[in-house]
Protein backbone atom coordinates (compact mmCIF):
# COMPACT_ATOMS: atom_id res chain seq x y z
CA UNK A 1 0.00 0.00 0.00
CA UNK A 2 1.68 3.70 -0.92
CA UNK A 3 2.05 5.85 1.71
CA UNK A 4 -0.23 9.00 1.61
CA UNK A 5 1.15 12.51 1.27
CA UNK A 6 0.05 15.70 2.00
CA UNK A 7 1.32 19.27 0.51
CA UNK A 8 1.33 22.33 2.52
CA UNK A 9 1.66 25.16 0.14
CA UNK A 10 1.29 28.67 -0.23
CA UNK A 11 2.69 30.60 -3.13
CA UNK A 12 2.75 29.43 -6.71
CA UNK A 13 4.16 25.60 -6.58
CA UNK A 14 6.59 25.21 -8.55
CA UNK A 15 7.46 22.78 -5.75
CA UNK A 16 4.39 21.35 -5.20
CA UNK A 17 4.52 20.67 -8.97
CA UNK A 18 7.72 18.80 -8.82
CA UNK A 19 6.63 16.42 -6.09
CA UNK A 20 2.73 15.83 -7.42
CA UNK A 21 4.39 14.50 -10.88
CA UNK A 22 7.02 12.49 -9.46
CA UNK A 23 5.09 10.89 -7.21
CA UNK A 24 2.85 9.44 -10.69
CA UNK A 25 6.00 7.29 -11.41
CA UNK A 26 6.32 6.28 -7.55
CA UNK A 27 5.88 2.28 -6.03
CA UNK A 28 5.73 3.84 -2.50
CA UNK A 29 4.06 6.97 -2.10
CA UNK A 30 0.97 8.90 -3.56
CA UNK A 31 0.08 13.09 -3.07
CA UNK A 32 -3.76 13.01 -2.17
CA UNK A 33 -3.97 16.12 -0.76
CA UNK A 34 -2.80 20.00 -1.59
CA UNK A 35 -3.82 22.30 1.88
CA UNK A 36 -3.16 26.20 1.22
CA UNK A 37 -3.57 28.70 3.42
CA UNK A 38 -4.52 31.31 0.96
CA UNK A 39 -7.64 30.98 -0.98
CA UNK A 40 -5.98 33.10 -4.00
CA UNK A 41 -2.75 31.15 -4.21
CA UNK A 42 -1.65 29.99 -7.50
CA UNK A 43 -0.77 26.33 -6.22
CA UNK A 44 -4.52 25.93 -5.99
CA UNK A 45 -4.76 26.24 -9.69
CA UNK A 46 -2.12 23.85 -10.19
CA UNK A 47 -3.72 20.76 -8.32
CA UNK A 48 -6.53 21.44 -9.92
CA UNK A 49 -4.21 20.57 -13.22
CA UNK A 50 -3.48 18.02 -11.53
CA UNK A 51 -6.72 17.41 -11.15
CA UNK A 52 -5.34 16.39 -7.30
CA UNK A 53 -8.10 17.56 -4.32
CA UNK A 54 -7.54 20.59 -2.88
CA UNK A 55 -8.22 22.25 0.94
CA UNK A 56 -8.25 25.55 1.27
CA UNK A 57 -7.90 26.78 5.32
CA UNK A 58 -7.85 30.59 4.69
CA UNK A 59 -5.28 31.74 7.76
CA UNK A 60 -7.29 34.95 7.27
CA UNK A 61 -10.36 33.88 7.91
CA UNK A 62 -9.54 32.17 12.14
CA UNK A 63 -9.87 34.48 14.82
CA UNK A 64 -7.01 32.90 16.47
CA UNK A 65 -3.82 30.87 15.42
CA UNK A 66 -4.80 27.76 17.70
CA UNK A 67 -8.17 27.45 15.95
CA UNK A 68 -6.88 27.13 11.85
CA UNK A 69 -4.59 24.77 13.98
CA UNK A 70 -7.32 22.57 14.90
CA UNK A 71 -8.76 22.69 11.73
CA UNK A 72 -5.36 21.75 9.94
CA UNK A 73 -4.83 18.93 11.95
CA UNK A 74 -8.53 17.47 11.93
CA UNK A 75 -8.48 17.59 8.23
CA UNK A 76 -4.59 15.65 8.01
CA UNK A 77 -5.67 12.88 10.52
CA UNK A 78 -9.53 12.70 8.00
CA UNK A 79 -7.14 12.20 5.11
CA UNK A 80 -4.69 9.16 7.34
CA UNK A 81 -1.71 10.82 5.88
CA UNK A 82 1.67 9.28 6.34
CA UNK A 83 3.76 12.40 5.45
CA UNK A 84 3.28 16.31 5.12
CA UNK A 85 5.55 18.50 2.92
CA UNK A 86 5.80 22.13 3.50
CA UNK A 87 6.65 23.60 0.22
CA UNK A 88 6.54 27.05 0.11
CA UNK A 89 4.69 27.40 2.99
CA UNK A 90 4.26 30.55 4.46
CA UNK A 91 3.08 30.20 8.17
CA UNK A 92 4.66 29.03 11.17
CA UNK A 93 3.10 25.43 12.35
CA UNK A 94 2.03 25.42 16.18
CA UNK A 95 3.46 23.00 18.42
CA UNK A 96 0.19 21.19 18.40
CA UNK A 97 0.79 20.42 14.87
CA UNK A 98 4.22 19.35 15.32
CA UNK A 99 3.50 16.80 18.11
CA UNK A 100 0.74 15.80 16.27
CA UNK A 101 2.54 14.31 13.44
CA UNK A 102 6.32 14.54 14.48
CA UNK A 103 9.44 13.67 12.23
CA UNK A 104 6.80 13.36 10.21
CA UNK A 105 6.76 16.98 8.36
CA UNK A 106 9.35 17.81 6.25
CA UNK A 107 10.37 21.24 4.85
CA UNK A 108 12.38 22.57 2.16
CA UNK A 109 14.24 25.94 2.86
CA UNK A 110 16.22 27.90 0.21
CA UNK A 111 19.50 28.08 2.31
CA UNK A 112 22.38 25.67 4.20
CA UNK A 113 20.93 25.66 7.31
CA UNK A 114 21.88 26.58 10.05
CA UNK A 115 22.89 29.76 7.98
CA UNK A 116 20.57 32.01 6.98
CA UNK A 117 16.50 30.42 8.80
CA UNK A 118 13.54 32.31 8.25
CA UNK A 119 11.78 33.32 5.64
CA UNK A 120 14.25 35.76 3.76
CA UNK A 121 16.92 33.02 3.48
CA UNK A 122 17.82 34.19 0.01
CA UNK A 123 17.86 37.72 0.61
CA UNK A 124 19.79 37.82 3.66
CA UNK A 125 22.54 35.11 2.11
CA UNK A 126 23.08 37.83 -0.46
CA UNK A 127 23.26 40.61 1.92
CA UNK A 128 25.99 38.54 3.95
CA UNK A 129 28.30 38.67 1.05
CA UNK A 130 28.72 34.78 0.90
CA UNK A 131 30.03 32.97 -2.42
CA UNK A 132 27.75 29.95 -1.71
CA UNK A 133 23.79 28.93 -0.04
CA UNK A 134 21.88 26.10 -1.02
CA UNK A 135 18.91 24.38 0.02
CA UNK A 136 17.90 22.15 2.44
CA UNK A 137 14.89 19.53 3.36
CA UNK A 138 14.51 18.76 6.47
CA UNK A 139 12.35 17.62 9.34
CA UNK A 140 10.49 20.25 11.42
CA UNK A 141 10.74 20.82 14.99
CA UNK A 142 9.31 22.97 17.59
CA UNK A 143 11.57 25.87 16.17
CA UNK A 144 11.82 27.60 12.94
CA UNK A 145 14.29 25.93 10.66
CA UNK A 146 15.71 24.32 13.36
CA UNK A 147 14.85 20.27 12.42
CA UNK A 148 17.25 17.84 11.59
CA UNK A 149 17.97 17.90 8.09
CA UNK A 150 17.63 15.14 5.62
CA UNK A 151 19.56 16.33 2.64
CA UNK A 152 21.23 19.65 1.10
CA UNK A 153 22.70 20.60 -1.93
CA UNK A 154 25.22 23.96 -2.47
CA UNK A 155 24.87 26.43 -4.75
CA UNK A 156 27.22 29.06 -6.02
CA UNK A 157 26.23 32.59 -5.85
CA UNK A 158 27.69 34.67 -8.85
CA UNK A 159 28.45 38.35 -8.57
CA UNK A 160 25.78 38.73 -11.10
CA UNK A 161 22.78 37.06 -8.79
CA UNK A 162 19.75 39.09 -7.81
CA UNK A 163 17.35 37.28 -5.62
CA UNK A 164 14.94 36.32 -8.24
CA UNK A 165 18.34 34.66 -10.48
CA UNK A 166 19.13 33.12 -7.14
CA UNK A 167 15.94 31.67 -5.99
CA UNK A 168 15.80 30.15 -9.09
CA UNK A 169 18.65 28.09 -9.17
CA UNK A 170 17.57 27.23 -6.12
CA UNK A 171 14.20 26.26 -6.58
CA UNK A 172 15.65 23.90 -9.39
CA UNK A 173 17.87 22.01 -6.72
CA UNK A 174 14.98 21.78 -4.17
CA UNK A 175 13.03 20.25 -6.62
CA UNK A 176 15.24 17.48 -6.88
CA UNK A 177 15.57 17.56 -3.39
CA UNK A 178 12.51 17.06 -2.13
CA UNK A 179 11.87 14.22 -4.53
CA UNK A 180 14.96 11.90 -3.90
CA UNK A 181 14.05 13.15 0.16
CA UNK A 182 10.58 11.41 -0.53
CA UNK A 183 12.08 8.71 -2.13
CA UNK A 184 14.38 7.71 1.02
CA UNK A 185 11.50 8.51 3.38
CA UNK A 186 9.49 6.06 2.10
CA UNK A 187 11.71 3.12 1.19
CA UNK A 188 13.75 3.80 4.99
CA UNK A 189 13.50 3.65 8.37
CA UNK A 190 15.66 6.54 9.77
CA UNK A 191 17.06 7.65 13.47
CA UNK A 192 17.73 11.08 14.18
CA UNK A 193 21.56 11.62 15.21
CA UNK A 194 23.06 14.42 16.00
CA UNK A 195 20.77 16.81 14.67
CA UNK A 196 21.04 14.79 11.28
CA UNK A 197 18.38 12.35 9.57
CA UNK A 198 20.38 8.44 9.55
CA UNK A 199 18.68 6.22 7.25
CA UNK A 200 19.38 2.39 8.07
CA UNK A 201 21.31 0.93 5.54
Amino acid sequence: MKQKVAILASGTGSLFEALVKHSLTSKNFEVVLLVSDQKNSGVIEKSMNLKLKNIVIDAKSYPDKDLWSKDLIKVLIEHKVDWIFCLGFMRILDNNVVSSFKNKIINSHPALLPNFPGAQAVQDALAAGVTQTGATVHLIDEGIDTGPIILQKTVEIRPEDTKDSLHERIKEVERKLICDAMDRLSQNKFAVVNGKVEFNS
